[in-house]
């Protein structure tokens, strides 16, 4: 039910946020505005920046270009409010409203549009109403989502500073360390593979080599690790070092193939 709602919420948004797009193209297009993308992209911005609150149409209809009329003698373009052409001087009474320029500006799009957000809003608030009645719902969404993606890969350092790979030798300093890194490296035969690394006391890092389905790990805890492996059971070519060892802390060293 919860995920249900949320996935309608997103969808009503950005359904929303398409409508109303196709709204501010075509009637900028009739207005002959030139900034009919800038417009879009700020409506866009807008919805992202407040949360699909139509920033962007406000200010689109502030701002926007103001219709025009075409003079009956020169047939230069006006604003529909010019008493007299600015390019020939004719007296407003010559001049007649552009026949192109429809009075509903593709209203339906803007209609959709709002329809679309009342339903997000809708949506936004059932998920409120049911998050209240059911506290672990949100616990219950977050265990299905943690089983779902817990056997994949993320190589991502939530902070890493210095960190570089040049000529088989894999430098990093991670002050809190991502879930899983990696790296690959050309593997020749009768090389070694060199581990130097410090890290903080009480953690478990956890070192893997993998070529296709050969795989071989090796578990540390202690604060400095000095590690050397003879590759014996691996051909030349590539090969990829992990490290796991989710949030460990000041993990610092060089990963060598020498």
């Amino acid at each position: 039910m919860l995920i249900t709602l949320i996935l309608a919420m997103l969808l009503f948004a950005i359904l929303s946020s398409l409508l109303l797009a196709i709204w501010i193209y075509k009637d900028a297009t009739l207005r002959g505005d030139t900034k009919k993308w800038l417009w879009i992209l700020l409506s866009f911005m807008m919805g992202g920046m407040f949360g699909n609150v139509p920033v962007g149409i406000i200010l689109y209809l502030v701002f926007r270009k103001s219709s025009q009329k075409m003079c009956h003698d020169c047939a230069h373009f006006m604003n529909t409010t010019a008493r007299y052409c600015e390019h020939c001087g004719a007296y407003s009474d010559e001049v007649y409203q552009e026949p192109g320029l429809k009075r509903n500006r593709h209203l339906k799009f803007l209609f959709a549009s709002g329809i679309a957000f009342i339903l997000m809003v809708g949506s936004g608030i059932s998920t409120a109403v049911v998050a209240v009645a059911n506290p672990t719902a949100f616990e219950s969404l977050g265990e299905m989502v943690e089983n779902k993606f817990s056997d994949w890969e993320w190589n991502v350092g939530m902070i890493a500073v210095n960190t570089s790979f040049f000529n088989n030798r894999w430098n990093f300093n991670y002050i809190r360390m991502g879930s899983s890194q990696r790296q690959n490296f050309t593997f020749h035969e009768g090389e070694a593979l060199n581990v130097a690394i410090t890290m903080d006391e009480g953690q478990t890092l956890t070192l893997i080599i993998e070529q296709g389905d050969n795989t071989e790990s090796f578990e540390f805890t202690e604060t400095e690790i000095d590690f050397q492996h003879i590759l014996e059971n691996f051909e030349p070519g590539r090969l990829t070092v992990r490290l796991r060892g989710g949030g460990l802390r000041n993990v610092k060293g060089t990963i060598s193939l020498e």
